[in-house]
């Protein structure tokens, strides 16, 4: 389902998954947290930081897109104006693909470049298309499953991390 861009708390489905991932983090090197400031990743970020103790930063650029007439729609069955989105075109009141792959590309890049070790959590389609800058790949994954990028030397081809 298109996710909403609003605040809406963690069920107790996502509080267990939010645990699990710090239990997963609990020995990594991580130094801050930046998250998105959604109440659901700012839950998350808090859940896993009691196993981090480490500081939390809350970014605007790692919100969920807006999704506008999209949200809650059912992308297996992807309607008109879903198809148009993804193929980059403009549909009013909806944050275009392009400027949420630019959004994404300027805030992540922003992060990276300030803080090493860092754990940042957002949101499901914008992880989505982080995993493609990155990797050129989609990589598709379940809520509160913690990954790790590294980079990777450039004479190794066209990717920046693994």
């Amino acid at each position: 389902i298109v996710p909403e861009n609003r605040d809406v708390s963690l069920n107790e489905k996502g509080r267990l998954q939010a645990k699990r991932a710090a239990k997963l983090l609990r020995d990594k090197s991580i130094k801050i947290i930046v998250a998105s400031p959604l109440i659901r990743a700012k839950q998350t970020a808090e859940i896993i930081n009691k196993e981090l103790n480490v500081p939390i930063i809350y970014h605007d650029g790692l919100k969920e897109g807006d999704w506008g007439i999209l949200t809650g729609e059912d992308l297996n069955k992807p309607s008109k104006n879903e198809k148009i989105w993804k193929n980059g075109g403009e549909i009013p009141g909806v944050e275009s693909l392009y400027l949420f792959q630019t959004r994404i590309h300027n805030t992540i890049k922003e992060i990276v470049n300030k803080y090493d070790d860092v754990l940042i959590v957002d949101h499901g389609r914008y992880f989505k298309i982080l995993t493609i800058l990155l990797n050129e790949e989609y990589i598709k994954a379940q809520n509160a499953i913690p990954f790790y990028f590294t980079p990777i030397s450039e004479n190794m081809g066209k990717k920046l991390y693994e």
